[in-house]
């Protein structure tokens, strides 16, 4: 939905194709990050909002709010473990490197 170049209009824009990567937890709070929560709860707040005028249910709070922190938990988790990956990758790449003998 153009969610990315948004992001440059408000001072956070998508890191450059050639930037180095952000090594370590300090990804996790990057602009392009950080973009990306406000434009997930820009469209979570925009669908219950949406939802509550169009179809109103007495459970539609916790359903709809709770399956957001649901998605929002477990990508999360999954860019936590991109970190931690990319965090160790050159040290076992290292390894891998002295076990092979180059």
């Amino acid at each position: 939905f153009g969610g990315e170049q948004l992001g440059g209009l408000v001072g956070l824009p998508p890191a450059a194709a050639d930037a180095a990567p952000i090594i370590g937890i300090a990804v996790l709070v990057s602009k392009p990050f950080l973009w990306f929560y406000i434009y997930f709860a820009l469209c979570v707040a925009i669908f219950y909002a949406f939802w509550s005028w169009y179809s109103p249910r007495p459970w539609q709070r916790w359903s709809i709010l709770m399956t957001a922190v649901i998605l929002f938990f477990i990508y999360f988790n999954v860019q936590v473990s991109v970190a931690v990956n990319a965090w160790y990758g050159p040290f076992f790449d290292y390894v891998q490197g002295l076990m092979s003998g180059t």
